[in-house]
């Protein structure tokens, strides 16, 4: 059934959109991940009533741990039909290795993932809830998080470059089940969802308990908006920090260890934090204990890895390189005059170049480069840098000033980046 754009749940979903997306609410086509449960089912059909049915992109994962997975897949085709949606299903299968649970969510990621590279210019939608938003507080809470922690889930969050927004983060999973029930649609329950052997479940089960100390659903929320407020102020001063006092160079980012940058216990912390996902490509910040470490380590004078960078500290500046060993092997060119590389490069050339592949320069490609002391570069940040080869013969390394027809640039800098980070 087609539901009416005037419904209550329709609104307050399309309301939350417009939030994130201002005028980009009518352009932007979406891929919404849907598992058949009643949250995702949900944003289904509230979606399915004011997007047209050319933006909307259905995608599943089945992940072959339940017989019951066929019938609420089947359901969720269903349904893609009946409004005439693309809908797309993947399959998976666990290798055994790590923990099931954190591998089944890299999994569905990596196929939602896949499906917007394959599109193009689009935003993953996802389930959550105030529910999950509730759960998500309590477990950050047990692991003793900051305010980032605490801050949980965002409407809007980037991942791997691709938009994430929750449209239904300020509507609840039992209002969600009564709204469905009360147009008559069906919605598939996974009983993994009852099991307290999952931290989450047991989570779920303790707010009855909590309930009675006052510790109520509206004050956990109300904390969590006190703590993404914190979030975004703490954020907006590492920006202007980075903005007016840090620098980069050649990929690496260089912050000033002036007394007021040691004297301040969040600046520094998060600054690096930043500049470690930058720098590395990473999705998700260092843990903390870890990330305090590496940074007191390295404010003594020794060099520190964490998470594909290197941290040391030179005379009064700490700086935040790659790690050469965590660089990707040898990448194919496939005749393209431009492409990106390692995830923040541009290489480019205007005459075609002979180089039929591109790696990090290391120690062998640095050997072939006479001239690299004259670029003033550290020589473990050169180790890092693009450099382009046919077969085995070096063709060019831009930054070490070795070989002509080929540039490297960053695509985007370690400021612009934290505006969408």
């Amino acid at each position: 059934m087609q539901l009416d754009q005037t419904d209550p749940v329709v609104q307050r979903v399309k309301q939350n959109l417009t939030d994130v997306l201002g005028d980009g609410l009518q352009q932007t086509s979406y891929v919404l991940a849907v598992s058949g449960g009643g949250d995702s089912i949900a944003m289904l059909h509230a979606l399915a009533a004011f997007v047209p049915a050319t933006r909307l992109t259905v995608v599943s994962v089945n992940h072959n741990l339940r017989a019951e997975a066929a019938d609420e897949l089947a359901l969720v085709e269903r349904v893609c039909s009946d409004y005439g949606l693309v809908w797309r299903c993947e399959d998976w299968t666990w290798d055994g290795t790590g923990n099931l649970q954190a591998a089944a969510r890299e999994g569905r990621w990596a196929a939602l993932k896949s499906v917007v590279q394959d599109q193009g210019d689009s935003c993953v939608l996802v389930g959550h809830t105030e529910d999950d938003q509730i759960e998500t507080f309590l477990l950050r809470l047990a692991r003793g998080s900051g305010v980032d922690g605490l801050a949980a889930m965002p409407m809007r969050s980037v991942r791997d470059g691709v938009p994430v927004i929750r449209p239904l983060l300020t509507l609840g999973r039992d209002e969600l089940r009564s709204w469905l029930s009360g147009h008559g649609l069906d919605w598939a329950d996974d009983p993994s969802n009852q099991d307290s052997r999952f931290a989450r479940v047991r989570a779920r089960q303790m707010m009855a308990q909590l309930d009675t100390l006052g510790l109520t659903r509206k004050r956990i929320l109300q904390t969590v908006q006190h703590m993404q407020s914190a979030a975004q102020s703490l954020n907006t001063a590492v920006r202007q920090f980075v903005e007016t006092r840090c620098w980069t160079e050649c990929g690496d980012v260089i912050i000033p260890l002036t007394n007021d940058v040691l004297d301040d216990q969040e600046l520094l912390p998060r600054t690096v934090a930043k500049a470690i996902q930058w720098v590395g490509g990473e999705t998700f910040k260092p843990r903390y204990q870890s990330l305090m470490t590496a940074i007191s380590d390295a404010l003594e004078g020794k060099q520190r890895t964490l998470s594909g960078c290197v941290l040391y500290r030179k005379n009064n500046d700490l700086r935040i390189g790659r790690e050469v060993s965590a660089v990707e092997g040898f990448k194919p060119i496939e005749g393209v005059s431009s492409f990106g590389w390692d995830g923040r490069w541009r290489l480019s050339t205007v005459s075609g170049g002979a180089a039929d592949r591109v790696r990090a320069l290391k120690e062998d490609g640095l050997a072939q480069c006479p001239n690299w002391r004259d670029c003033g570069i550290p020589r473990d940040t050169l180790l890092t840098t693009p450099s382009l080869w046919a077969d085995d013969t070096l063709i060019a390394a831009p930054i070490a000033g070795y070989g002509s027809g080929w540039t490297a640039r960053i695509d985007a800098e370690f400021a612009d980046w934290l505006v969408t980070h």
